[in-house]
């Protein structure tokens, strides 16, 4: 067989004897030599290969612009996309993990989670829990706080924190009377029964009984809508018969009472806020408490005349604290009578008129009381009839009574 021409290859046709023919370019390479299992080859110059070994796990392939390189982070311009499955805009540089310039979402960013800083506009609805600081020089909340809850007075149930005792009541006493008022605003549904409590810091934690303890909110405090009840506690709850978990939703009417029941277990700073989610416990000072409380009951150990110069059947004039929810049902302390009446310092149950700078008052006669009359929305007048006569008559009425003078109430 003659020699061939420079650069032909000697080629075998399986059947007679092999000729030299000219070389053709491969498309597919096997078993290249000089690599490793995960190596790439690439090309250094022309008609020369290279191998990159394999980079480690969770590595990527980027290039310098001369040759290719295994990385870890990404530096330059990488990561910077016109589009890339509903991303448009930005650079992502996960050297220092900032994303500089726009950041377009068309469709959901869902993650478990997600770390770090979030700087710049945020615009469109965020579901889902926040922890931590929001902070801006302009924070428009268009739906609200959880569902529409305001940021204060979300808490339907007064005196949740169980502080407001104006009766007077002690802990683990058994009431005498059906729905008996303990603490203000909660009233124990059996008679017999009782409510007891532990001290918490500032708060109390009390034991509601088998028969439950309950609240009545009233309905002009009620926008209809959906309401979520959480309690801490080992207790169960109604609202309105219906049983609801703690974390629970119930949809109330507007402008309608609405009865929540706690029964067999402990309970501590319930609240009841328009919404689904629930938020933190609402804390409000003692003294906006109390006076939310005296729109349903109060009570007064004291009475001044509103006359002055000797006479007899002084009246008292008695201010009321709130305006209370409609006409109280005012009820004098059984001790007021004339046969408990004394010159000087009272005893127990005992009772006198006083003009301070001048003395006690010597009082002539028998005296009748009048349980109390509305002068004007946040005025009650009592009324006193008969022969007794007064010296002096600038009366303020001192009492030394086991319970109170007067009480008030309009509870639901």
């Amino acid at each position: 067989m003659p020699a061939g021409t420079v650069g032909y290859v000697l080629q075998s046709n399986g059947t007679s004897a092999p000729q030299w023919v000219t070389p053709t370019a491969t498309s597919t390479a096997g078993n290249i030599g000089g690599g490793a299992a995960g190596s790439i080859p690439y090309q250094t110059a022309v008609d020369t290969t290279t191998m990159l070994a394999a980079g480690t796990n969770g590595q990527i392939l980027q290039t310098d612009g001369t040759a290719p390189s295994w990385t870890s982070s990404f530096s330059g311009n990488a990561l910077t996309a016109t589009t890339a499955t509903n991303l448009s805009g930005g650079t992502i540089n996960g050297t220092d993990g900032t994303l500089s310039g726009g950041l377009s979402v068309a469709g959901n960013v869902t993650a478990n989670q997600f770390t770090g800083q979030v700087v710049g506009n945020v615009t469109g609805n965020l579901v889902g829990n926040v922890t931590g600081n929001v902070t801006g020089t302009s924070i428009t909340l268009s739906g609200g706080l959880s569902n529409a809850t305001p940021l204060a007075n979300r808490n339907r149930l007064i005196n949740g924190s169980f502080i407001v005792n104006q009766r007077g009541y002690v802990s683990g006493t058994a009431t005498t009377a059906a729905n008996q008022y303990t603490l203000d605003r909660w009233n124990v549904i059996v008679s017999g029964q009782s409510v007891s409590w532990t001290q918490n810091g500032i708060d109390k934690i009390i034991t509601a009984p088998v028969g439950g303890i309950a609240q009545v909110v009233e309905g002009v405090n009620m926008e209809g809508g959906t309401y979520v009840l959480s309690w801490l506690g080992t207790a169960t709850a109604t609202i309105n018969g219906a049983a609801v978990l703690n974390g629970g939703t119930i949809t109330l009417p507007s402008n309608t009472n609405a009865t929540i029941i706690f029964t067999n277990g402990t309970v501590s700073n319930p609240q009841l806020e328009l919404g689904t989610v629930v938020t933190p416990f609402e804390r409000l000072p003692y003294q906006q408490i109390d006076l939310l409380c005296k729109r349903y009951y109060w009570y007064v150990n004291t009475l001044s005349s509103s006359t002055q110069g000797g006479g007899t059947a002084p009246n008292f004039v008695v201010t009321l604290p709130v305006t209370m929810r409609a006409t109280p049902t005012i009820i004098l302390n059984s001790s007021l009578t004339n046969a408990n009446y004394v010159t000087g310092t009272p005893s127990i149950n005992k009772w006198t008129f006083a003009d301070y700078g001048v003395g006690y008052s010597t009082k002539t006669g028998t005296i009748t009381w009048y349980t109390g009359q509305i002068l004007q929305s946040n005025q009650i007048i009592f009324y006193t009839n008969g022969a007794a006569s007064f010296s002096p008559a600038y009366l303020t009425l001192e009492t030394n009574f086991t319970g109170n003078l007067a009480t008030f109430s309009v509870e639901l």
